[in-house]
C-alpha cells in the first residue's frame, strides 16, 4: 500500500472542461488535463447541496474516499493523483477512463471477456480485502474500464470503510439496495439488534451479482423484472437469498453459484475466487 501524505495539486496545473461528463447525488465529474504530468484526468468535484446536512455528508465521503484512496496503488483500482482545493473543498484527481462495466454490460460488449473482467474485479477486490479495505457499493458502475476491458479499475470509495480504523458494525448499513447482500438487507428491514457480519462477504455477494450479469445479455442490474413498490419489500426479497436464475452451462457457473451463497459463511473470499477464475482460464485454453 502507499504511504506518505496524499499530494495536493495547485489549481494551475489543472485544466478543468466546463460541463460534467457523469453525476451522482454528491458529486460531478468532469474531464480535464493535468499539465504537470501532461496526462488527461477525472476531476471529481463536490456538487453546491441544498442544506447544512448535505453538504457535511457530501464532505464526509469525499474526505472518506480521499483517505482511502491515499493507501492505495495496484493495477485494478483507479490511479489516483491527488486532489485540487475550489471553493475551499477537495476536488478528487483521478486517471481518465471514459467506460464503465456498466456501460460495457448495456451496450453488451463483454462477451467475449468474462474471464479478463472476472479476474480484473477479483483481484482488484482482493488486493482492497488482503490491506483491510473493504468497498461496500461494489457495482458495475464503480468500475472503470475501456472498450476491451483490457483495463479494469475499482473506484468511488466514497462509503468504504477502512476496518484498520473502524469496525462498528452499524457501518455496514450502506451501498446501493439493489446490490446488498441478504444478511444486510435483513438488518436493514428488521427492527432488531444487528448480528456481527463480515463485510469481506458482502462485497463478496455483490461481485458474484455482477459476475451473473455477464450471462444477462444486455442487464445491467439484479433482479430485473421484480415487481415492488417499496425498499422494504425489495429489502425482504433479497434477505431471502434470492437471485437471478443462474445460468447451468457457462464456465463461470459453479463460481457464481459460490459467491451467491444466502450465508456469508458458505461464500468464497476473494482470494478464493481469484484462484477459481485463474484455474478456469487455464482449464479453458487447454481444451
Amino acid at each position: 500500500m502507499k504511504s506518505g501524505k496524499d499530494k495536493i495539486i495547485s489549481s494551475e496545473s489543472i485544466n478543468q472542461e466546463s460541463m460534467p461528463f457523469a453525476n451522482t447525488e454528491f458529486m460531478s465529474v468532469y474531464k480535464g488535463s493535468y499539465t504537470d504530468e501532461n496526462i488527461q484526468i477525472a476531476i471529481k468535484v463536490p456538487k453546491e447541496q441544498s442544506t447544512k446536512q448535505k453538504e457535511k455528508d457530501a464532505l464526509t465521503l469525499i474526505n472518506n474516499e480521499l483517505d482511502i484512496l491515499n493507501q492505495l496503488e495496484h493495477p485494478n483500482i483507479v490511479k489516483y493523483y491527488g486532489y485540487v482545493v475550489a471553493r475551499a473543498k477537495p476536488c478528487i484527481v483521478l486517471k481518465l477512463m471514459t467506460y464503465s462495466l456498466q456501460m460495457i454490460l448495456q451496450d453488451d460488449k463483454a462477451k467475449d471477456a468474462h474471464f479478463q473482467i472476472a479476474f480484473g474485479v477479483a483481484n482488484g477486490l482482493r488486493y482492497l480485502h488482503e490491506n483491510g479495505i473493504v468497498h461496500l457499493d461494489f457495482k458495475p458502475a464503480n468500475i472503470l474500464t475501456n472498450e476491451d476491458c483490457s483495463e479494469l479499475n475499482i473506484c468511488d470509495f466514497g462509503l468504504s470503510v477502512d476496518l484498520k480504523k473502524d469496525t462498528s458494525a452499524v457501518r455496514w448499513r450502506r451501498g446501493t439496495p439493489l446490490w446488498l447482500a441478504p444478511e444486510i438487507a435483513q438488518q436493514m428491514s428488521a427492527e432488531k439488534p444487528e448480528a456481527p457480519i463480515d463485510p469481506c462477504k458482502t462485497d463478496i455477494w455483490a461481485l458474484g451479482q455482477m459476475l451473473l450479469l455477464l450471462y444477462k445479455n444486455g442487464k445491467v442490474r439484479p433482479y430485473d423484472g421484480l415487481n415492488y413498490e417499496t425498499i422494504p419489500e425489495l429489502y425482504e426479497h433479497i434477505a431471502a437469498g434470492s437471485t437471478d436464475t443462474i445460468p447451468s452451462d457457462k464456465p463461470l457457473t459453479e463460481l457464481i453459484t459460490w459467491c451467491l451463497q444466502k450465508y456469508p459463511v458458505h461464500r468464497l473470499n476473494a482470494t478464493q475466487v481469484v484462484e477459481a477464475v485463474e484455474k478456469l482460464k487455464l482449464s479453458a485454453k487447454n481444451k
